[in-house]
């Protein structure tokens, strides 16, 4: 009798355990999204919308003049076709091909509500999960950037990294382009971006550097693009982010600047003008820079001193200037010391006098060195003190190899 009691107990107990396993198991993809139902973003574009009519849903509303919604939000979808069905291609209207990739625009006055109309214009689920690039136009850039990536770092299907970059115009233009190299225009912006990762003129653009940039100072520099035409676009130079506002652009030369200075150039090219001439040029490729940064405080006023050392060869030079002898070479070198201490401290300068604001993370260096005086100066410090704050800057170059003629 009681073998019996045990052998119900032992069999009710495997029945339990089985139903709360496939419960469990069952419950476990209850809100599964198949791939087909989702729409794929690859890039966002914001720019300020110039019409004057606002998306409400499925209706369009009237808007009163001065009263234009914040944004204008365009998302590059890319269109899978059966190859069965169709050719591929682009083709705007008819029966035959359908486009590779679908340009969705709305306005709205935050991106969440935009997002809520797409879904009375898109038969899918909008998903962010693969999204390459964020492009913000000038004029959105300009007003604040705050509450656009407030969305992208609270949803939770985008990622950090996702690249973020000013475009010099209209965002849409930039997700517009049909470029020769690549599928989509937001992978074309991303090869772009990484092509010349570790050069000068090019600024790291990912969300993750960007934020920590931003919570650090509320200061960044994000990479420049502008259209170059129907197929390729420009990525070079920077634009410079103060308090999550753009206050202005930075040059290539300059954007190399920052870069030397934040240590974050692995190599890139320079030209000088060649001894014993007047204004032909020489090429040089640096192929190792590298950066030591150190701060000290001298009557209650910091001073940064910048050593920067750099190592390259002559990959181009005029037909005037015979065989690079060993006094050739130093003077050679001599020029590229010139030409890295004038590039770091013009640089320097117009951060100081321009813009003041700090994005060469001199703050960050200070705060490590002299914890306490950095108490005592982080509130006024883009105002008050970086911008009269001494900047040291030496530097030394070796030329080591020069490419060989064939």
């Amino acid at each position: 009798m009681i073998n019996t009691r045990i052998k119900n107990k032992s069999a009710q107990l495997i029945v339990l355990t089985v139903i709360t396993f496939m419960l469990i198991m069952g419950t476990g993809c209850w809100d599964r999204l198949e791939i087909d139902d989702r729409a794929l973003v690859l890039g966002v574009g914001i720019d300020k919308p110039e019409h004057q009519k606002k998306e409400s849903g499925s209706e369009t509303k009237e808007i009163p003049k001065g009263g234009l919604p914040k944004y204008s939000m365009s998302l590059c979808i890319p269109v899978f076709t059966n190859s069965s069905d169709s050719g591929g291609g682009e083709e705007e209207g008819g029966g035959g091909q359908q486009p590779d990739r679908w340009i969705l625009t709305s306005t709205g006055n935050t991106i969440q509500e935009i997002v809520r109309i797409y879904a009375n214009r898109s038969s899918r689920m909008i998903f962010f999960g693969h999204m390459k690039v964020l492009v913000i136009g000038e004029q959105v850039a300009r007003e604040g950037i705050a509450d656009i990536l407030d969305y992208f770092t609270r949803d939770v299907d985008a990622h950090g990294r996702i690249m973020v970059v000013i475009a010099n115009g209209k965002a849409k233009e930039i997700l517009d382009i049909t470029p020769y190299e690549e599928d989509y225009s937001p992978d074309y912006i991303e090869k772009l971006l990484q092509e010349g990762k570790g050069g000068a003129s090019k600024i790291e653009g990912d969300m993750v550097s960007l934020l920590k940039s931003l919570t650090s100072s509320g200061n960044a520099v994000l990479p420049r693009v502008r259209a170059g035409s129907k197929s390729d676009a420009v990525v070079g130079g920077s634009a410079l982010i103060k308090d999550y506002k753009m206050v202005g652009w930075l040059g290539e030369w300059e954007t190399s600047g920052v870069n030397t200075i934040r240590d974050k150039v692995e190599g890139g090219s320079l030209s000088i003008v060649a001894p014993g001439t007047k204004e032909e040029l020489m090429s040089i490729r640096l192929n190792n820079v590298k950066v030591k940064r150190d701060v000290t405080i001298k009557a209650g006023q910091p001073i940064f001193k910048i050593r920067i050392f750099s190592e390259g060869e002559v990959v181009e030079k005029p037909q005037s200037v015979g065989v690079l002898s060993s006094e050739l070479l130093k003077e050679i070198e001599r020029r590229v010391i010139l030409e890295m201490q004038h590039r770091s401290i013009a640089t320097v300068t117009k951060l100081q006098r321009e813009f003041k604001a700090d994005v060469l993370e001199f703050g960050d260096l200070l705060s490590k060195k002299h914890p306490q005086y950095w108490a005592q100066v982080e509130k006024d410090w883009d105002e008050k003190y970086f911008p009269k704050a001494e900047v040291l800057v030496e530097s030394d170059a070796k030329i080591r190899r020069v490419d060989v003629t064939r």
